[in-house]
């Protein structure tokens, strides 16, 4: 196992391995890009193909003592650090602890190396350590940060470091992951690779959950809603019920804060605020993506009932019944305004008053209460 078992990285891979093949790899790495798309099992692979005794200069064998240490994380060469406790945050102790480790040759290896999780989560005392071993590093030493919030990070730590971008896994490269290696439905595959956005733990995470349990309470709204004005109104309550809750969370955290707070705390607690937040909104934007796919594969079929390639394929029948008799500008009109509600509940309006008006908007399609 090496770069090879990269998914969706290809422009990753290739500056990795030329930096090896070229022997330049940089002393400092920013790995950013969203959750679950494979930044700490590429810097694992950086690790293993630096220190692997069997690989040729570029990749890890994956069977020699030192890849199979460095996957368990037991190589005495390869640090990592990550947030913990109940703070999530990284602490001058762990960073002190990784330069006095840096600054010694390699104990077995060729190289040392230590990789930091969720690097934006770092102290500022912490990051002020770090950064004077990252303005004079070690010969063989590589530090590797990984962070979906890279813009939190101190500039003076992000231009010391090869900012490395990762995205989103394509989609059929996502299709063919779960085939593979997720045990699912074969009839399924293409709704949870969609819902996944290109994130390989999502995947992972709704294989395991049901992603049609999800589907089904999405697709109940959908029902109630077209079923008259009372029921999208409730369904608009219901959807927005658990966002309300945690804005009223954030808004008692904000006013408890005292005067005498210091600014590393005020950080972290906005940090810990966003995440929240940031996650429940990418809930939102998962529910919106099953009422989007289902009306596009309700499009599809309408042009062309033979067509092969749709989302929700273990709902063929009942697509295509709803297809007949769906008009095709109103189903436009109800992809563009579901994309409508997307912007406008990134830029923060109402979810109420926004997924009102999407549930209000489905209750002229009696076609979608049946």
């Amino acid at each position: 196992m090496g770069f090879d078992e990269v998914l969706g990285q290809k422009h990753v891979v290739r500056l990795l391995k030329g930096a090896l093949s070229e022997k330049r790899v940089a002393h400092a790495y920013l790995f950013a890009g969203p959750g679950g798309v494979g930044k700490r099992f590429v810097a694992k692979m950086l690790a293993r193909a630096l220190n692997c005794a069997g690989g040729d200069s570029t990749d890890s064998c994956g069977s020699c003592s030192a890849c199979d240490r460095i996957a368990r994380r037991a190589y005495p060469d390869v640090a990592w650090i990550r947030p913990e406790g109940r703070s999530r945050t990284i602490g001058i102790d762990e960073v002190r602890e990784m330069c006095r480790m840096l600054a010694y040759r390699p104990f077995e290896g060729g190289w040392k190396v230590c990789v930091i999780e969720e690097a934006d989560c770092i102290h500022i005392a912490a990051a002020n350590a770090l950064l004077k071993t990252l303005e004079e590093p070690t010969s063989r030493t590589v530090i590797i940060l990984t962070s979906e919030h890279p813009d939190r990070l101190p500039l003076t730590i992000v231009s010391r470091c090869q900012a490395v971008r990762f995205s989103a896994v394509p989609l059929d490269e996502m299709e063919g992951f779960i085939k593979q290696r997720l045990d699912v439905d074969p009839a399924r595959v293409g709704l949870l690779a969609a819902l996944s956005s290109g994130s390989i733990r999502r995947a992972e995470l709704l294989a395991a959950e049901g992603v049609e349990q999800e589907r089904d309470t999405v697709l109940g709204w959908m029902r109630e809603a077209a079923g008259g004005v009372s029921g999208a109104m409730g369904a608009a309550e219901e959807a927005t019920k658990r966002l309300e809750e945690l804005r009223k969370k954030m808004r008692e955290s904000r006013e408890k804060k005292g005067n005498g707070e210091d600014a590393d705390q005020k950080r972290e607690d906005k940090r810990k605020r966003d995440d929240e937040f940031g996650d429940e909104l990418h809930s939102f934007d998962r529910r919106l993506d099953v009422i989007l796919y289902w009306l596009r594969d309700i499009m599809v079929l309408k042009v062309d009932a033979e067509h092969r390639s749709i989302i929700n394929a273990d709902r063929r029948e009942e697509l295509l019944k709803r297809a007949v008799r769906m008009d095709a500008e109103k189903l436009e009109s109800l992809i563009e305004l579901v994309e409508e509600i997307r912007r406008l509940l990134r830029m923060n309006v109402n979810p109420r008053l926004a997924l009102g008006v999407l549930f209000l908007g489905l209750k002229g399609c009696p076609e979608l209460a049946e």
